[in-house]
């Protein structure tokens, strides 16, 4: 079970990622299709794409490295720093 504040946490990071997505899909796609067409554009949709999720996953992993990593072994079921 997740601590009361690594959930926030967890969840407050997916729903800003799921709007930012959003927001990308509107201004970012929309110009793509109505100048591209065929390969180009599902190359450069990818391409976006890509070093969206990038970007973000790396902004992600390193904003959640500042605190003290918790885990969580099958076998004790102790939570261990």
């Amino acid at each position: 079970m997740l601590h009361q504040r690594a959930g926030r946490q967890l969840l407050g990071q997916y729903g800003y990622f799921w709007v930012l997505w959003f927001v990308i899909q509107v201004f970012v796609n929309v110009p793509i299709l109505n100048l591209t067409r065929g390969w180009t554009q599902e190359l450069l949709t990818d391409a976006v794409k890509t070093l969206i999720w990038l970007g973000v996953g790396l902004f992600m992993i390193h904003h959640t490295k500042k605190g003290p990593v918790r885990y969580r072994t099958a076998l004790s079921g102790e939570f261990k720093v």
